[in-house]
């Protein structure tokens, strides 16, 4: 959360949702799912994902997340592009999200 704009995008979920908890560490998997798939992938960083990922792993909502990311890429180029671009830049190009962390 040391970018200004994600750090504002998630304190902006965390109020609209009526939660009190800014740390995502105290945040339930579906909840941190919820903020994930409403401002998307440019509103996640390393910083902020990496440390929850074993435990989103666990709650079964990485599974969530990949099944999303193969249908979105089956079902429209622009979806699969963006995936394209986003692991390139971020995943060291490696594309299959069921290889991914």
């Amino acid at each position: 959360q040391r970018i200004p704009k994600l750090r504002d995008a998630w304190a902006e979920y965390v109020e609209e949702s009526g939660n009190r908890y800014n740390d995502p560490a105290r945040q339930s998997s579906g909840f941190i799912l919820g903020y994930v798939i409403h401002y998307g992938s440019d509103f996640v960083s390393a910083d902020f994902f990496s440390p929850l990922a074993s435990r989103l792993e666990v709650d079964g909502v990485m599974a969530v997340l990949r099944h999303i990311i193969k249908v979105g890429q089956k079902n429209d180029q622009g979806w699969k592009e963006a995936w394209q671009n986003f692991c390139d830049e971020r995943n060291n190009g490696f594309r299959d999200p069921y290889r991914t962390d």
